[in-house]
């Protein structure tokens, strides 16, 4: 329903900013509110996310789900900007927590750069294009490590909460 885009609020200034990047954490912090906020029993031990951050709770109970991974190497990358095949990786997970069907495949060969799609993010970007939450950019670019916008974000929160009754 449209009431959860009201998590993604505009800036001090009241502003929207939609063309401004969106971090890992502020995807997490969004997710986190999704789910009401609920208590976070654990930690997820990435280096780089401090236990008094203001993402703290959002990105370990991000990471005790499933919803979100670290970078491999035990960081989060907190404040990196989410590129879009992140973020649907996120969606698809978050989807996955919600015992939602994940199992849609779309045929991204279409798109110019297809190829530039991360092995690890193939499966979430097929499935975003099927559901109708990631559609190509101008010149019929996925635009895969594109960072995504607020605007982009925004767009895909809608049809996501659209499809999953959220």
């Amino acid at each position: 329903s449209d009431q959860h885009i009201a998590f993604m609020v505009g800036d001090d200034k009241g502003t929207f900013r939609p063309n401004a990047n969106i971090t890992r954490a502020q995807v997490a912090t969004l997710l986190y509110a999704m789910e009401g906020k609920p208590a976070v029993e654990t930690s997820a031990g990435f280096t780089d996310v401090a236990a008094d951050a203001w993402y703290v709770n959002p990105v370990n109970w991000a990471a005790a789900t499933g919803v979100v991974a670290g970078m491999g190497d035990g960081t989060f990358a907190p404040n990196a900007n989410v590129t879009r095949e992140q973020f649907v990786t996120m969606l698809r997970s978050y989807a996955a927590y919600l015992g939602g069907d994940i199992t849609s495949a779309a045929d991204i060969s279409g798109f110019a750069d297809a190829g530039s799609v991360s092995a690890w993010a193939q499966q979430p970007v097929q499935w975003a294009v099927a559901k109708g939450l990631m559609s190509g950019r101008p010149g019929n670019m996925i635009a895969p490590q594109g960072t995504a916008t607020r605007a982009e974000m925004a767009v895909m929160m809608k049809n996501f909460c659209e499809a999953y009754g959220k």
